[in-house]
Parts: C-alpha cells; sequence; structure tokens
C-alpha cells in the first residue's frame, strides 16, 4: 500500500483506535494544521511522546515520539474565541510513521503506514468479566453530556480487539504500559494481559 503523508501530533498520550480525543489548540502550528485539514478534508495522526512537551517553549528539545501511532477522523470543531480552535478528532486505525521531517513553523509530519486489521476474536470464557465490567463502566460513561459521543459505533462488547482497546482508553496505566498494550497486535494477548490486572470486581476507573 502507498504511504500517506499526515501531519503529526505529539501528545503525552496514547490514542486507541475508536476512542473520541477533544483538543484545545492554540499553537500556531496547529492552528495552521487544522486550517490545511479543513480545506483539504483529511485528518491528522496522535503519535505518543517519548522525550519532549506537548506545548513546544523555545530552547526546549525538539519532541521524540513512538513509531506507531493512530490516524484520527476530526468529527467536530469550533472556534469559540481567535487564536482558540476546539477540535474533537477520534482514533480511525493504528498506523506506523516513517520519514519524519520538521517543517519550518514545528509541524511534524511523515510517511505513514496503515497497520492490518487485527483478526476477530472471541471473548473466551475466563474474560467475559471485562465484557460485563466494561459495559457497566461505558453506560455510566455514555450518561455524561458530551459535545461528540464518547463510543459511536456499536458497542463490540464480545469482540477481544474492541473490548481490550476500550480498556486500554480506561484504564488508569503508566504511559509505557499503554502503549506497550496499544502496540500489540494479538487482540486475545492484548485482553489476557489486561484481565491479568483487572479482577472481576473491579470496573475501569472512570476519567
Amino acid at each position: 500500500m502507498t504511504p500517506t503523508k499526515l501531519p503529526l501530533f505529539p501528545l503525552g498520550t496514547v490514542l486507541f483506535p475508536g476512542a473520541l480525543l477533544p483538543l484545545q489548540l492554540f499553537e500556531l502550528r496547529y492552528l495552521q494544521m487544522i486550517g490545511e485539514c479543513e480545506r483539504q478534508g483529511t485528518g491528522f495522526a496522535v503519535v505518543t511522546l517519548t522525550q519532549g512537551r506537548e506545548v513546544h517553549r523555545p530552547g526546549a528539545s525538539a519532541e521524540q515520539f513512538e513509531t506507531l501511532g493512530t490516524r484520527v477522523h476530526i468529527e467536530r470543531i469550533e472556534r469559540p474565541q481567535a487564536g482558540l480552535v476546539m477540535v474533537w478528532c477520534r482514533g480511525v486505525e493504528k498506523i506506523s510513521i516513517q520519514n519524519t521531517r520538521q517543517r519550518s513553523d514545528g509541524l511534524w509530519t511523515g510517511q505513514v503506514h496503515a497497520l492490518p486489521p487485527e483478526p476477530a476474536v472471541q471473548v473466551p470464557e475466563d474474560l467475559q468479566h471485562l465484557s460485563v465490567q466494561m459495559h457497566e463502566a461505558l453506560t455510566q460513561l455514555s450518561a455524561q453530556p458530551s459535545v461528540v459521543p464518547h463510543w459511536a459505533e456499536a458497542w463490540r462488547l464480545q469482540d477481544c480487539s474492541w473490548l481490550s482497546h476500550r480498556w486500554g482508553e480506561l484504564l488508569p496505566l503508566p504511559l509505557q504500559m499503554k502503549y506497550r498494550l496499544f502496540a500489540l497486535q494479538e487482540p486475545l494477548m492484548r485482553l489476557e494481559l489486561i484481565g491479568d490486572m483487572v479482577p472481576p470486581s473491579a470496573p475501569p476507573a472512570q476519567r
């Protein structure tokens, strides 16, 4: 598959496919990025920082980030005041990133390849408590007001990939652990690792 050139948005987080990510943008490089995305009808990619800050400061070291990220679709844009843009975007698919470059305005770009879709694997019996607990958590969280629905698609609570992504999204884990779960391409293995961390009586922490 031919690689696609996308803007990159380094953040101190991991964005799982299907997750909603609200952003407040005020740096010039990202205001320009959103304007370009609007004009071209494209999205961008979120990548996990390994060095540097989300907001660049003069004299600070350049951002460094992981080689896997998430392509996002922009669902809503608001401009409440000059120099501030509110963006709601959703993770679409995992991507690998190569040939990164930083433009003169500070915006990173890279050539991205979509990773193969994860296989559909049924949640095994010994991990069914993860499905039950996630249903309870999503029901509570979905009742909270949001400009854009937290989870727009049907809940696939018996699909290891979708379920493990939701647990990765909601569990209060260290960044390195979240990225480790994210980088796995074996959904059952990801869910088993989560099952090792989550007892049957513990729902995910609400964000």
